[in-house]
């Protein structure tokens, strides 16, 4: 009995052969992959150049808005297939898993063609998937798993990839799916002031509307007047309360900036109780 060899791991980018890792087991050898030709989605932990809110592990991307300048963001994700190069293009199918997505075609991404064509003396293909922007991801993340199905040409045959770490199994994954979660969720400034009462994405939005500023220039043009901001938002929450249309937080309690102390109080977490002052 001697110690099996792993085969060549099917991540390797440079081999025109896609291989498979091995079972551990009594006088196994190396070998190249020699089972029917099938296509299956690239790892994705390399894929593609660097870009600040888009984030990848294997077989999964998550874009966050928030971090993104613009209002979509375009991923190519690549699909691979074993056996050897053809010098003639091949069809690819792609569906959408819908127990498993509530991303809307329309909304939250441009609709996908079901198939696409896998190029001539190539052994990847690139499947463009373009993600919108819009107010409901900043209150829900939404998700979009895509799953590569067979046709005339090439299988869907491909079993699990277990990806290796230290010479060990560290997990499996399933090769055909892929999964894209989007949101546009708002987190805290590093420039928040405490004259602007406690953090919310919605007073974080108004504060962009009121002031006409932007997410990417909001720090930097209210670095040195978090006053100044502190007394026109007062002034805008202060006049919406005398025309009895106070302006509320999710949770039911007054928006608070520390001007209003003035007129009005409001504690996060405690709803407004309908009187005015």
């Amino acid at each position: 009995m001697k110690p099996s060899k792993l085969l060549k791991r099917i991540f390797t980018l440079t081999l025109p052969v896609a291989v498979l890792i091995a079972p551990i087991g009594c006088e196994s050898e190396l070998k190249d992959y020699d089972g029917p030709e099938s296509v299956y989605f690239y790892h994705g932990s390399e894929q593609g150049s660097w870009t600040i809110g888009v984030v990848r592990t294997p077989f999964v991307t998550r874009v966050d808005f928030a971090d993104v300048t613009g209002d979509t963001v375009k991923l190519d994700i690549r699909v691979l297939v074993t056996g050897d190069i053809k010098n003639y293009d091949r069809q690819l199918r792609l569906e959408i898993r819908a127990d498993s997505t509530t991303a809307v075609a329309g909304t939250d991404f441009v609709a996908l063609n079901p198939t696409y064509v896998f190029p001539a003396d190539s052994v990847k293909a690139e499947i463009a998937v373009l993600l919108l922007r819009n107010t409901g991801l900043r209150t829900e993340e939404k998700q979009l798993q895509l799953v590569l199905t067979p046709t005339d040409d090439l299988t869907t045959d491909m079993p699990k990839l277990r990806m290796l770490f230290s010479g060990m199994i560290y997990q499996t994954y399933d090769a055909l799916t892929y999964t894209i979660r989007m949101n546009d969720f708002v987190t805290q400034p590093e420039t928040w002031s405490v004259n602007w009462g406690e953090f919310t994405q919605k007073k974080f939005l108004l504060m962009l509307e009121v002031l006409g500023l932007t997410r990417e220039n909001f720090s930097s043009v209210l670095y040195n007047r978090q006053i100044d901001a502190d007394v026109i938002m007062s002034n805008y929450l202060i006049e919406k309360y005398y025309a009895h249309t106070p302006v509320l937080e999710d949770d039911g309690s007054l928006m608070w900036f520390a001007h209003c102390a003035d007129v009005f109080s409001s504690t996060p977490g405690v709803p407004w109780d309908g009187k005015y002052n």
